[in-house]
């Protein structure tokens, strides 16, 4: 369903979850896969994003993802790439705050399902014809400009004309917070991938915001 002028965009995905991988490692890779098919396939997207690999690198990693996951399980999202993403068969892509416009990768690649990332109200609101947008950083994180205050958060939230995934900072102790705070659902890295164990991890993310 491409975007009209003046329209927005009402696929709104059904998936609550999205865990972006930290790299595009063999660690993360099992990990990701292990995500992809002991969780819920409707709640969770896995968002692959190595800003550090090479395209090659990334596409093969998604290619294998893809292979091991199959099609039916849950969505597959591939960071920035839009030419990766369709020739490894992902679901979506996750486009830069300043990358394409999210109306003309629709047009182009409508099979793709289409993210943006974003940091501030004029982000979110540029995004209308996305299906989603992150919006960060909800909360503190390493290497991440200071967290937004949780009222810019609210009002950029309530307000944005997509869905809004709670990105930055993200834990079992705040998740619920980012939903109570308008967000359609959160993005987690650390907090998945660095645990002990990602899949109980995960599990506990869903169930602090009440969606399995």
């Amino acid at each position: 369903m491409n975007q009209m002028d003046g329209e927005t965009n009402q696929r709104a995905p059904r998936f609550h979850l999205m865990c972006i991988t930290p790299d595009a490692s063999e660690r993360s890779l099992a990990t990701a896969v292990q995500l992809a098919t002991e969780l819920p396939r409707q709640s969770i997207a896995i968002q692959i994003r190595d800003k550090s690999a090479s395209a090659s690198h990334l596409y093969a990693f998604s290619k294998q993802l893809r292979h091991l996951t199959g099609t039916q399980g849950c969505k597959i999202v591939i960071n920035r790439y839009v030419d990766i993403a369709l020739a490894s068969h992902a679901d979506g892509v996750q486009l830069p705050e300043r990358g394409i416009p999210a109306s003309i990768a629709q047009q182009n690649f409508s099979r793709l399902w289409v993210g943006r990332s974003c940091h501030d109200g004029e982000g979110l609101s540029n995004a209308r014809f996305a299906d989603w947008a992150t919006l960060s950083p909800f909360a503190d994180s390493p290497g991440k400009a200071p967290a937004l205050t949780r009222k810019q958060f609210t009002d950029w939230t309530r307000n944005s004309p997509v869905p809004v995934f709670a990105l930055g900072g993200i834990h079992i102790g705040n998740a619920a917070e980012a939903l109570r705070s308008g967000a359609h659902g959160i993005a987690a890295i650390r907090s998945v991938f660095h645990a002990q164990d990602p899949v109980q991890a995960a599990f506990g993310l869903l169930e602090s915001i009440e969606v399995n």
